[in-house]
């Protein structure tokens, strides 16, 4: 058997971005979960009779085991169904209920080793998946076909639901295909193409179905039953876990972004800095891929297909190109095409980074540090000289503020997604004199961890700006500096909200598990789970709780709470300079004067205006607004050809969206990368493109003024 201390340090270098136990704990934590667990004999294809066994391990190891068999059944059946019918086309209401049903019969028949109603239940697929491409084949080749302007889509699933009766089906189906048709016809293509591309789009859905293989049907459940304890665990195939391994590596080529699956549809969770998707510009966090293509060849229909699949087509050697169809929300929401030439990762991008900026304030100049940290990074390993850390470049940096006497520190965390928990606790520790940052609760266990160090690296006034993707590790900084008032939060109304920490079990067979084992608890006593770090100066955004949170996941973990554990020595050490802690008096003072200047921003009445929008739409896609649109954006190209006035970059050519029908393919439904993700938005002088510029940053420094004219000078 393999050294179990090999593999734990293997995978603790891998697992960047789950935070790990502290240098003490980790051997222990490692011996105990990233082990090789015994199998009756090595060999890579999963069978039946092993399902009862990996489920027990995810049981075993799961911080909250304590769902009964039968609830747990019926939640596993229900995110199963859901993969299956992803877009709630192939299944009438009742049709799905009795097929949760027989979903969760299979739960306990696969617990006594008798996966035979998973074969079944994918013969009916089949069947039901044929059946949806006769239909749109005999619906797009009738000579009657045309497009209907008054056909509505509603984009999110869950609020669609089931059609109840036959006919809600068909017009459902066939307001997807009208969709699709002017889609394509917007890409130059005329109405007979469009429809050939339509009918072979189905027909590959339908072969795809078919090619599903039953290690891949036992693989989709198991991931599951994983999901169905908390949307962090997952099951990971040897294929899989390979893909989940490069996504990790930092010397990784390709385009730089971290996809999630978002029932049937691979949606942009991350865009990593330095990668090639962000020096190219147009992508953005939230937006959906609908189809892929490389650099010569046909585009390549997405819609339910395998995260790890679509990761594979995007993924490529540096040099070569791929094109993206992009689905963008929005009222109405806008489809373009981005074509992106693959690169190796700049890594120097992900290290922190420091520039100073200047404000007025009082009628007084301010120089002001901003400090982008966009990851906890590195080895782990503080005894080492040579081993890059976040924690030593922010040490360095913090250094070069005081040298250079900064009034105040910004320390932007808006878009970094997590990484090392032992140098989260470090980077916290800078800002305090001692104290506890945060404490991990394993089991029945928790422990509280300080900050290691002593002492102070950064005395003046401080902000931390976050955002709804900030999680975990950066969750953990922001919410010890805000239980120990040690800053002002700024940014959207709260942070991601993910409290939990996850552990590997790795397989001989090549499989593995990914298992939620621990919760964070910040020195107030809160968990972050669900409700993150809130703002103290809450700024507008599009990413709204609904788009983007841990709360908004199905079965995540519910919040807990622990006895607080404030230092009283974080501030109080004797004969050394001490921080002005921030008061509620002025956290409300920085809030008015925030508020009076954001009435007037015009980027941010543009996103109250988007968000009004948003809500007045329903949800709901109507294909003549689109239609109506598209032909305004042809009208202002044809006026810019004929030699208007030059202005502004033309927009994308289109603005009509897909929602694609369903298909069939089960896979992990996990988040799935072509880079690690540690996206961060590079700060720039005024040449900065426009789509790079922030408006976040831009208040949180005024804000940031703000409390450094306002709070007395630190002793």
């Amino acid at each position: 058997m393999t050294n179990p201390q090999r593999v734990s340090a293997r995978l603790t270098r891998a697992l960047r971005r789950y935070p790990a136990p502290p240098m003490r704990n980790r051997l222990r934590l490692g011996l105990v979960l990233a082990v090789l667990f015994a199998a009756p004999a090595a060999h890579a294809e999963l069978l039946c009779s092993e399902v009862r066994e990996l489920q027990s391990e995810l049981l075993k190891h799961h911080i909250e085991p304590n769902v009964s068999p039968a609830e747990l059944d019926e939640r596993t059946a229900t995110v199963y169904l859901k993969r299956l019918d992803g877009q709630r086309i192939l299944f009438l209401a009742p049709e799905a209920k009795r097929t949760r049903q027989t979903l969760t019969r299979a739960a306990r028949d696969m617990r006594n080793g008798n996966c035979a109603l998973l074969r079944t239940l994918h013969s009916e697929l089949i069947a039901r998946t044929k059946k949806m491409e006769d239909e749109v084949r005999a619906f797009v080749m009738s000579p009657s076909y045309a497009l209907d302007p008054n056909a509505e889509l509603v984009l999110d699933p869950d609020k669609r639901g089931w059609p109840v009766t036959e006919a809600e089906r068909v017009k459902a189906l066939q307001a997807g295909v009208h969709f699709q048709i002017s889609n394509i016809e917007n890409d130059g293509h005329t109405r007979e193409e469009a429809k050939a591309r339509i009918v072979k789009r189905y027909e590959l859905r339908t072969k795809r179905t078919r090619e599903i293989e039953y290690q891949e049907l036992l693989s989709g459940w198991l991931d599951s039953y994983a999901s169905a304890l908390d949307p962090h665990s997952n099951y990971f195939s040897e294929d899989s876990l390979e893909d989940f391994k490069i996504q990790m590596r930092l010397s990784l080529e390709g385009i730089g972004v971290q996809l999630r699956d978002n029932e049937g549809s691979a949606v942009v969770e991350q865009i990593m800095p330095g990668s090639a998707a962000k020096l190219e510009g147009s992508l953005k966090i939230g937006d959906k891929i609908l189809e892929v293509a490389q650099e010569k060849g046909e585009s390549v229909d997405i819609a339910d297909m395998d995260l790890d699949d679509i990761v594979r087509l995007i993924r490529g050697p540096k040099g070569t190109r791929v094109r993206l169809k992009v689905l963008r929300d929005g009222s109405p929401p806008e489809r373009m095409q981005v074509e992106i030439v693959r690169a190796k990762i700049d890594l120097e991008e992900q290290a922190a980074k420091i520039e100073f900026k200047e404000e007025l304030a009082g009628g007084k100049k301010l120089k002001l540090a901003v400090l982008t940290l966009p990851g906890f990074y590195g080895g782990g390993d503080p005894r080492n000289p040579m081993e890059r850390l976040a924690s030593r470049d922010v040490r360095r940096l913090l250094e070069q503020a005081r040298r250079e006497q900064a009034d105040g520190l910004l320390l932007d965390l808006a878009f970094n997604g997590g990484g090392l928990l032992d140098d989260a606790v470090r980077i916290a520790g800078f800002f305090i004199h001692d104290g506890g940052v945060v404490a991990v609760r394993e089991g029945f266990q928790s422990h509280v961890l300080r900050d290691p160090e002593g002492g102070i690296a950064w005395v003046g006034p401080m902000v931390v700006l976050t955002s709804r993707v900030s999680a975990s590790a950066s969750e953990i900084v922001a919410g010890a500096l805000k239980d120990y008032r040690r800053a002002v939060v700024v940014g959207d109304a709260a942070t991601f909200g993910k409290g939990t920490v996850q552990s590997m079990i790795e397989r001989r067979e090549g499989d593995a598990l990914k298992v939620t084992t621990g919760m964070f608890f910040r020195p107030g006593g809160a968990s972050t789970q669900h409700e993150g770090v809130r703002a103290d100066v809450a700024l507008p955004s599009l990413l709204t709780p609904d788009v983007v949170g841990e709360s908004n996941e199905d079965y995540a973990l519910d919040p807990e709470n622990v006895a607080p554990f404030v230092s009283r020595s974080a501030n109080a050490a004797l004969g050394r300079a001490r921080w002005e802690p921030v008061t509620d008096k002025l956290i409300a003072e920085l809030g008015r004067r925030s508020g009076l200047r954001l009435s007037r921003d015009v980027a941010y009445q543009e996103i109250r205006a988007d968000l009004a929008e948003r809500e007045a739409d329903g949800g709901k896609l109507k294909l003549a607004t689109l239609i109506q649109r598209r032909e305004e954006d042809e009208r202002e190209e044809a006026a810019e050809k004929a030699g208007s006035a030059a202005g502004p970059a033309a927009k994308p050519s289109a603005t009509v969206a897909t929602t694609p029908a369903s298909g069939s393919a089960v896979g992990p439904g996990k988040t799935a990368a072509i880079a690690p993700p540690a996206p961060s938005p590079k700060l720039t002088g005024d040449d900065e493109k426009e789509e790079d510029k922030r408006p976040d940053v831009d208040e949180a420094l005024r804000v940031l003024a703000d409390l450094v004219s306002l709070q007395p000078k630190q002793s």
